[in-house]
């Protein structure tokens, strides 16, 4: 049952943080730390940018970057070339079924 009773508020009473403010005041020291971990790592020089996209552009390193983003498309588009291969295989069989037309069997020697 719900109390409906209104309820004053005491004065003398303090109040407390909870969980909710440890948890946010715990939030807020990660976050600090991240942000110094970030602006004191984030200044070295092995954090800048690589050849390709700091300007060199014509370095073996991007040279090797282009040839190996190459190879992942490659690989990417070929894969999905295959299912899309399959999906349209299906569709013709089904098709082929659905109308009444026999289906090709690689063991059947009828000429």
């Amino acid at each position: 049952m719900q109390n409906t009773q209104p309820q004053t508020p005491n004065p003398n009473r303090k109040p407390s943080r909870g969980r909710g403010g440890a948890a946010a005041a715990l939030k807020f020291g990660v976050w600090k730390f991240l942000g110094v971990w970030c602006l004191v790592f984030g200044i070295l020089p092995s954090a800048l940018a690589c050849a390709a996209c700091y300007g060199a552009s014509d370095s073996p390193l991007a040279q090797g970057m282009n040839w190996g983003i190459l190879a992942l498309l490659g690989v990417v588009g070929s894969v999905l070339l295959g299912i899309t291969a399959f999906f349209i295989h299906v569709g013709i069989k089904s098709s082929r079924l659905n109308a009444g037309a026999p289906a090709q069997n690689p063991t059947d020697n009828n000429p």
